[in-house]
């Protein structure tokens, strides 16, 4: 049995972190109520040397919290406290409670302390002063220290208390599954057909209003509603309802406009544009088909290939350098590297007399348009100039050319 020194929820958190980390990277089993247990071994005056010791590599292991405490009391070297984890000697550690301070000593009775009342005070009669001697006394002689003598039997040990802490963990009952009204069951799905009700007409306007798409929809009304033949529900479904209650004009016209605006906001990336809409690729194209925004999102995919080949716009094809995904998804991967080593060409022939070494000339280039080195020259490795570029600054000749 060990004795604590401080309470356990008197020990700081951080140093409780840094020992449960310790003895993680120890391999021992970390539980923040036995670090807490082990560290209040210790007084608060050796926190600062469990968090130095915790700072460093382990010795040994596996190292738990107790162990850890044994190294740093210096009982145990590291590795005898390892051979102790490993055999379970830590695994149940029995303490003792926090040792209280000595009761002060009894307090001696008021007459003796307190002055005589001052002239012109009422005196307190003999009956209350007599009560309040009584009730004085018995509260000294209950605090007051016991003495024994040497020839008394000693006095037989308390028994060990067995209350919990009050910081033991809250254990959650099982409680009974819910019966009568509050029973829990499974929705019964309705049959496809019953979309075409003439009253489902006002909801699926109301839906196409909240959602935008049909895939949408779909979602949205699969929790509800199983296909013809006891399946999943398909956009083929949806469709079919919209096509009986005369709901296509008005679903295609909010298709079109959620379509260009987010193909506009992803710069005609169509991968981005399905993922802002909670749409696949496949059901990005059927929507687009169906909705009839093919041409118009053709011309705004146009638009930006030709902003991204644009000639003298150096500094938006460095950042484009790094989305390959984005200008395959445009279709003009090939033709942008083309562009790009053009364009670098140009600029860095310009600069070709100010430097001497290929960073010198990559750094007047960056100081000439403005651009950012490390993008610089990561594009000139990629559009294969920089051994043709070193190979002309060594030589003269080619260098005055």
């Amino acid at each position: 049995m060990r004795q604590r020194k401080r309470h356990p929820l008197d020990v700081p958190t951080p140093v409780a972190v840094a020992l449960a980390d310790f003895c993680r990277r120890a391999q021992g089993a970390v539980d923040p109520r036995t670090v807490r247990d082990a560290l209040s071994l210790l007084d608060a005056s050796r926190d600062a040397e469990v968090v130095e010791l915790t700072q460093a590599e382990p010795q040994a292991r596996p190292l738990g919290p107790f162990a850890v405490i044994d190294v740093l009391e210096r009982t145990l070297s590291a590795e005898a406290a390892a051979e102790r984890q490993r055999s379970g000697a830590y695994d149940a550690v029995e303490l003792t409670e926090v040792v209280e301070p000595a009761a002060p000593a009894a307090v001696p009775p008021r007459s003796e302390l307190s002055p005589a009342p001052a002239e012109g005070e009422p005196e307190e009669t003999e009956p209350g002063r007599r009560r309040r001697r009584s009730a004085k006394a018995e509260v000294a002689a209950r605090i007051a220290p016991r003495h024994r003598k040497a020839s008394d039997p000693p006095a037989a040990p308390a028994p060990a208390s067995h209350k919990p802490t009050r910081w033991a963990p809250f254990h959650k009952k099982d409680l009974p599954l819910p019966r009568g009204r509050y029973t829990r069951v499974d929705l019964t799905k309705a049959k496809v057909h019953k979309l075409l009700d003439p009253h489902m007409r006002e909801e699926l306007e109301q839906l196409i209003t909240q959602h935008g798409h049909r895939v949408a929809v779909r979602r949205a009304l699969d929790p509800i509603y199983l296909g013809k033949k006891g399946e999943a529900l398909t956009v083929a479904d949806i469709e079919e309802a919209l096509r009986h209650h005369e709901l296509r004009s008005v679903i295609e016209e909010r298709e079109k406009a959620l379509l260009l605006s987010a193909v506009s906001e992803a710069r005609g990336d169509l991968g981005r544009a399905a993922l802002t809409l909670g749409m696949r690729g496949d059901e990005l194209e059927h929507v687009m088909l169906n909705c009839g925004a093919q041409a118009d999102v053709a011309k705004i995919r146009e638009h930006h290939a030709r902003e991204a080949l644009a000639h003298g716009n150096l500094r938006h094809k460095l950042e484009l350098l790094d989305r390959q995904k984005y200008l395959a998804d445009l279709g003009v991967e090939k033709r942008f590297r083309d562009a790009l080593a053009l364009e670098l060409t140009e600029v860095m022939d310009l600069a070709l007399a100010k430097a001497t070494d290929l960073d010198g000339l990559l750094n007047e280039v960056a100081k000439q348009q403005a651009l950012p080195y490390e993008k610089l020259k990561v594009a000139v490795d990629r559009a294969g100039l920089s051994a043709a570029y070193r190979h002309r600054l060594q030589s003269p000749t080619l260098a005055s050319t």
